[in-house]
């Protein structure tokens, strides 16, 4: 259990980094002086020069789930500036109805590390509820997209929701990152 949380920590501070710009340079071997970091990040570019991003992987994913009383709207200054500053782009739009019904809009194909905003309709339903449904999104994005690995971004509520959705229905082993945007 210790080392799922370590996991959980680990990756709620990288992705937190990613979404939220921080920028970081890592240590380069002090034996090569000429070598180039690893990992690089540029907070102040021109318009002309490309930001350097910090995930390895491309065209993986970031759930944006909405705390209880959301909407897009909660996600959309997070969103905003990941988008604005190159780390992902706009993917997809998921509605889930209150009977756990789920439906799409956008595209995630040629897109590296898209965002994908869900709404829940009864968006008071509490976190036990949210998980389930957070099943049936994954379920619908495995199907439809192929998507197996993917970040979670949970506000409030939302971070309940995906850390019950953790607990009590992931049982296949993906790669997952989770970050509680709470205040």
């Amino acid at each position: 259990m210790s080392k799922r949380l370590l996991k959980l920590s680990l990756g709620i501070i990288l992705a937190a980094g990613i979404l939220l710009g921080f920028g970081f340079k890592m240590a380069t071997n002090s034996a090569k002086p000429n070598s180039q970091p690893s990992v690089t990040h540029k907070t102040q570019q021109t318009k002309h020069q490309s930001a350097n991003t910090v995930s390895a992987k491309v065209n993986v994913p970031t759930l944006m789930i909405h705390g209880v009383g959301g909407t897009f709207e909660s996600e959309m200054p997070m969103v905003k500036q990941a988008v604005q500053k190159g780390y992902s782009q706009w993917g997809l739009v998921v509605h889930v109805k209150a009977d756990g019904q789920v439906t799409t809009r956008g595209s995630l194909k040629n897109k590296p590390n898209p965002i994908i905003l869900v709404r829940f309709d009864n968006n008071v339903a509490g976190e036990l509820q949210d998980a389930k449904w957070i099943k049936n999104v994954l379920t619908t994005l495995k199907t439809k997209y192929d998507v197996t690995e993917y970040n979670i971004v949970g506000h409030s509520m939302g971070a309940y929701a995906a850390v019950y959705y953790e607990k009590y229905y992931s049982h296949e082993p993906t790669s997952q990152n989770w970050i509680n945007s709470s205040h």
